[in-house]
């Protein structure tokens, strides 16, 4: 008697991937993109407010350096960046490139626009021969502002500065 060949034949494993293994591999995919995404992230405002968060932090120093020193302090605020200026022999100076105070300039997608008493001031072409529009007195007051900083999207950064120097930043929307 002749026995029925067995199905039984050595174990062939079927090429390709099981689901689990598919599965695993697109959550693995899913938290590297989601991190990149969160490192990447919605920059829209940030740089915004970082500058105006390193303009507060110079006003602030300003204001200490005007107090501690007796001296008069001016910012100058232009469409692509602001100075500060002290009050010498009866003219405004700028303030050494190697001090704290220097000069700064935004990055090119950005600009500033200045409100003194709710009105927007326009800048004048040729700010070399102008005064601040902002005093720090040595007294510790400082004219009340509001400065935004914008890339012409929106939500754009408000810096507002009251007579005590007291710094409040938000975003605008």
């Amino acid at each position: 008697m002749t026995r029925p060949p067995s199905r039984r034949g050595p174990l062939v494993r079927a090429a390709g991937f099981t689901l689990i293994e598919l599965l695993v591999v697109i959550v693995i995919i899913s938290v590297i993109v989601s991190l990149a995404m969160l490192a990447v992230g919605d920059d829209e405002g940030r740089r915004e407010m970082r500058e105006a968060q390193a303009l507060a932090a110079r006003l602030r120093l300003a204001r200490e350096q005007a107090l501690f020193n007796g001296e008069e302090l001016g910012l100058l605020i232009e469409e692509d960046g602001y100075r500060f200026l002290t009050y010498q022999d009866g003219r405004w100076t700028d303030v050494p490139q190697d001090a704290p105070l220097r000069a700064r300039r935004l990055p090119r997608d950005m600009a500033l626009e200045l409100y003194l008493d709710g009105l927007q001031v326009d800048f004048e072409p040729d700010a070399e021969k102008r005064a601040p529009q902002v005093m720090i007195l040595s007294s510790g007051e400082t004219t009340p502002f509001e400065v935004v900083i914008t890339n012409g999207r929106r939500p754009d950064a408000l810096l507002t500065v009251d007579a005590l120097g007291n710094t409040e930043l938000e975003m605008e929307s």
